[in-house]
């Protein structure tokens, strides 16, 4: 029963009132989200501080680079709105191109554009701040393809850690932000934000 369910969520204490069952459920959601965050973001620390052991071949983010911009064209968002969010993935473009015998870009790098890109996306709804969102999620779909693909090269241990901290964000974002009854139920307190989305 609900209360049942509610007793187990909450740690295993039987509950007398259905609010307090609920208090309890959603305070153990709340540590639960609060674990899974600082998990991934572990993972992605670990990865980041090894960043220059880590890569991907420069055909392979151009090829990225094009179809955020593609997309970005597509809903409207041009160098004229958005001139801010098209500058981070000319930049992009432009690490991938660099003049070597066979060009690859540094995964660090492309994720220090992300977080700008992550930076631009806050505040108030603006073409350039959803412009900045879209380009975010564009440039994460291809970081998973990436990973997925094995297309990251490097130290095989940094490799694993990058794929590691991908695959727990996207854990966490399944789990816990996906739009349904857990994602409600699990409160975020003021400085809590996910800053990492």
């Amino acid at each position: 029963n609900i209360g049942a369910i509610q007793g187990q969520v909450g740690g295993g204490r039987q509950v007398q009132e259905l609010g307090q069952g609920a208090v309890a459920a959603q305070g153990r959601l709340a540590q639960m989200e609060a674990a899974s965050r600082q998990n991934y973001r572990g993972l992605y620390n670990a990865a980041q501080s090894a960043r220059d052991q880590a890569s991907v071949p420069g055909q392979h983010v151009s090829q990225g680079v094009f179809e955020i911009g593609q997309e970005l064209n597509q809903a409207g968002f041009t160098r004229r709105s958005a001139g801010a969010v098209h500058e981070i993935i000319d930049e992009l473009q432009g690490l991938a191109a660099r003049t070597q015998a066979r060009p690859v870009t540094n995964i660090g790098e492309i994720f220090a554009r992300r977080q700008e890109l992550n930076a631009l996306a806050q505040g108030a709804p603006t073409p350039q701040t959803v412009a900045a969102g879209t380009a975010r999620r564009s440039l994460d779909r291809w970081l998973q393809n990436a990973i997925d693909s094995d297309l990251i090269e490097g130290n095989p241990q940094v490799v694993d850690l990058w794929r590691a901290a991908n695959q727990a964000r996207r854990g966490h974002a399944q789990m816990y932000q996906a739009g349904d009854l857990v994602e409600k139920l699990v409160e975020r307190l003021p400085g809590q934000a996910d800053t990492l989305k």
